[in-house]
This record gives structure tokens, sequence and C-alpha cells, in this order.
């Protein structure tokens, strides 16, 4: 059918899309990794995080500086939670579904009738 079709199409792009958005924001991260394979985003006091200084220039950027390869890391990090978090606000909650308590007059009509032999005998 025509809307079976338009569904195929419509996913079809869909993935497409996201494929060459994917490839596009993963490319040039990759990309602005590689062309600034040993420059220093900013450098960090000797006296601050002294154990871990040499994973924060990681792969190849001077001693005591954050590399662009962990700084894209960390940018990544935040930006992925402060997405999660705004939609998380922003998206409606609706409210729990809950049944409507049964009246009187259906809790008695629910109920067999004494004598009237529904009553199991054992």
């Amino acid at each position: 059918t025509v809307s079976s079709d338009l569904s195929i199409e419509r996913t079809a792009f869909e993935l497409y899309v996201n494929m060459v958005l994917r490839v596009a924001v993963y490319g040039v991260r990759a990309v602005v990794s590689i062309y600034n394979y040993r420059v220093a985003v900013f450098y960090v006091p000797q006296n601050w995080f002294y154990p871990v200084l040499w994973f924060l220039s990681l792969p190849s950027a001077p001693m005591g500086s954050v590399s662009v390869t962990v700084w894209a890391f960390a940018c990544n990090r935040v930006c992925k939670r402060a997405a999660a978090i705004f939609n998380r606000t922003l998206r409606p909650v609706a409210p729990p579904v809950t049944a409507p308590a049964p009246s009187s007059s259906d809790v008695a009509a629910a109920r067999p009738a004494v004598g009237s032999g529904s009553a199991l005998i054992g």
C-alpha cells in the first residue's frame, strides 16, 4: 500500500540522515584530533592533578597540558549529560492512569446471591 511504502521511504531517509550526521560530527572530531595531535588546549599548574598529568596530555601533548583528544572527550561527556538533563526536564510527564473505584452497586452485582445455588457445596 501507499502508506507502507511511504513509511519505508521515511525510515530509510531518517537512517541516511542520521548516518550522514554521525559521520560528519565524528569525522570532524577525528580530523581536529589528528591535525592538532601535539597541541595543548591549555596548561594545568604542576601542583594540580599531578598523578594524572600524563593522562591529560594523551596522546602526545606536552606534559602538564590538556590535549585536544582529552578535551574533546570531556566536552562530549558534558554535552551528552546536559542534553539528557534538558530532555528529562522538558519531557511532559503523563499522570498515572488509574482505574475508577467500583461503586457499591457494581460490588453488589458481582457478589452471588445467598441461597442461589452458585456456592460450592463440599
